[in-house]
């Protein structure tokens, strides 16, 4: 890919970070936490939300990522470094912190892998039919969301994400089980792979395994995992498996998260040919060959776009820049950002009225009275060039 697209990319997302920490000494707002009460559980539990960049007025649908254990701040860098660069699409992130790890995580009553009695074992059937029943309706309501969901979890959470794969396909479509605590109760999980795995799945699945460098029983069931979904190949299951020889049980899990991310959207980086080309057809070709692999509607975000089209606009490629941002405002039609942009684009090509129609447009989408004020100031300026 161009270096100088690169670099202005990287300069702009440095520039728009500093403005945000600088200004004023404000608190830089990454989520918030929730409480919530579950009758199936007997319990209040607390989750924290990330939503993406431009959430706010895109007025579009992203896909949830459910991340296990309160995995936050891990989850939500990782998910929007990538999605920053166009290596996955922007997400919903929620973290649901645990308040028994050993209950809600392991499919039966047993010991641990230390021989040790866990009274409170066994719940994870409970756990699934919480997240089912009541989590996730309850995040649908208040979010615009994808029909794709990603469930992400570590160690014995790594152990519920296998489970929920073979107990509940349909419940999510990607599944990233990171050091796994495979071994529960003499392998119980692989036990039942035999009759858990169907022939097909009716659509697209996704299942990464993340393996740190342990050895003994962790790898061997992890090994013993992957080949039985090997020997099974159940069809529309892609699944992965990768071993970090230099990362330990707690550090393997965001590493394993960014590959895992990585190889489930891996056709989903817009090809750097199409970038340079300003080809706004093949970009618009290249989401929308997307939807079969994910179910949904996929499409880049507002902040991509921008860096293409206001890159080919730096390079005085305005016909290249006008179609971009054109399509942004078919993709993102309630977006001011959008709109202004396109407005900028046209006033440079001497098509002022189209300018003014943008402006008018992005006027009617803010209600933000700053960014009001300055289109509104834009306008005026444009009012006197056209007379």
């Amino acid at each position: 890919m161009n270096k100088t697209f690169c670099a202005l990319v990287v300069a702009l997302f440095l520039l728009s970070g500093i403005a945000r920490s600088q200004t004023g000494g404000q608190d830089i707002v990454i989520g918030k936490k929730h409480t919530f009460f579950s009758k199936i559980l007997s319990e209040e539990r607390t989750f924290s939300v990330y939503l993406p960049r431009g959430y706010d007025h895109a007025n579009a649908k992203y896909p949830l990522l459910l991340a296990l254990d309160g995995y936050f701040l891990w989850t939500i860098s990782t998910v929007d470094y990538l999605s920053f660069a166009g290596d996955i699409p922007q997400m919903v992130v929620l973290a649901i912190d645990s308040t028994d790890r050993d209950r809600d995580f392991t499919p039966t009553n047993s010991k641990n892998l230390e021989g040790e009695e866990v009274p409170s074992s066994g719940g994870a059937k409970n756990f699934l039919r919480f997240l089912e029943t009541e989590l996730i309706p309850h995040l649908e309501s208040r979010y615009r969301l994808e029909p794709f969901r990603l469930l992400a979890g570590h160690s014995m959470g790594g152990l519920f994400v296998s489970y929920a794969l073979l107990e509940n396909p349909g419940l999510f479509q990607a599944y990233l089980a990171m050091s796994p605590t495979l071994p529960w109760d003499s392998d119980w999980l692989i036990r039942q792979m035999e009759s858990k795995l169907p022939g097909q799945y009716p659509r697209q699945i996704f299942y990464q395994l993340g393996m740190d460098n342990q050895g003994g029983p962790m790898l061997d069931s992890a090994q013993a995992f992957m080949a039985m979904l090997k020997q099974k190949s159940p069809g529309k299951l892609e699944y992965g498996f990768t071993r970090y020889e230099h990362e330990s049980h707690i550090s393997c899990y965001q590493i394993a998260l960014y590959h895992a991310l990585k190889a489930i959207y891996a056709p989903y980086k817009l090809p750097g040919e199409i970038i340079e080309a300003g080809d706004a057809t093949g970009i618009e070709r290249h989401y929308r060959n997307l939807t079969e692999r994910y179910g949904y509607r996929s499409r880049p975000s507002w902040e991509w776009l921008y860096f293409i089209g206001h890159w080919h606009e730096l390079m005085n490629r305005l016909p290249q820049a006008m179609a971009i941002f054109e399509l942004g405002a078919r993709y993102y039609p309630a977006n001011a950002d959008v709109h202004y942009s396109l407005a900028l684009v046209y006033e440079k090509s001497g098509l002022l009225e189209k300018a003014k129609n943008s402006l008018e447009t992005a006027l009617g989408c803010s209600s933000d009275p700053e960014e009001k004020k300055k289109l509104a100031a834009g306008m005026e300026q444009l009012k006197e060039k056209m007379k």
